[in-house]
């Protein structure tokens, strides 16, 4: 790995969705005093033409502890290009953002946000080199929201590690005591079958 993200072990992320600079150095602060291990910054929650890059330097230095970039296609981001969502990724990891966020459908919207596009899937692992030319690490994302079971995960996630990525994360949904229960599974599963660590959401 290229970067000073994971620590090897499970990390205690503190995600901050703010609308200013100063509201988001506040809140990484109180996150560190607290024990936190990083702190997630959700760029497409502050207006753009904030995201200067002497803010993003003061916002990503004022702690001592890892920052985890995450710049989607929503809130102040809806209507930008997707050139225009790598750029501003690419401009967070050269202000100090440690691990920044792909998602897996980047260059080309997919529903369950993993295009199988060859000219966006292209563009994504030449956007992962460049973050990792700079020195930073690089995370694919996926937002299914819909159950999925061990092996569909595991296959998701062997596709975003095929693209380069440094961390693997996807997001689920739990409708049944059955589905969560098979969740757990999944998770030994993962752990046991992948080598990068990854992020496992279900709501």
């Amino acid at each position: 790995m290229n970067g000073g993200f994971y620590r090897g072990k499970a990390m205690a992320v503190t995600m901050i969705q703010v609308r200013t600079p100063q509201e988001y150095a506040d809140l990484a602060r109180e996150a560190e005093r607290e024990g936190a291990d990083a702190v997630g910054a959700q760029l497409c929650r502050i207006p753009r033409e904030l995201r200067t890059k002497e803010n993003l330097a003061a916002m990503f230095s004022c702690t001592k502890i890892p920052v985890y970039v995450t710049n989607y296609a929503v809130d102040r981001n809806e209507g930008l290009a997707a050139e225009e969502i790598a750029a501003d990724i690419l401009a967070a990891a050269d202000a100090g953002g440690a691990l920044l966020d792909i998602p897996g459908d980047l260059f080309c919207t997919e529903q369950y946000q993993l295009t199988k596009n060859a000219r966006a899937v292209e563009e994504q692992r030449r956007l992962i080199d460049r973050i990792h030319e700079k020195g930073k690490e690089a995370l694919m994302s996926s937002h299914i929201l819909e159950f999925r079971s061990a092996e569909q995960l595991l296959a998701v996630a062997r596709e975003q590690e095929r693209r380069g990525a440094d961390v693997l994360k996807f997001v689920t949904a739990s409708n049944s005591e059955e589905e969560l229960a098979e969740n757990l599974q999944a998770t030994a599963l993962l752990k046991k079958e992948l080598k990068k660590p990854f992020v496992f959401l279900s709501c």
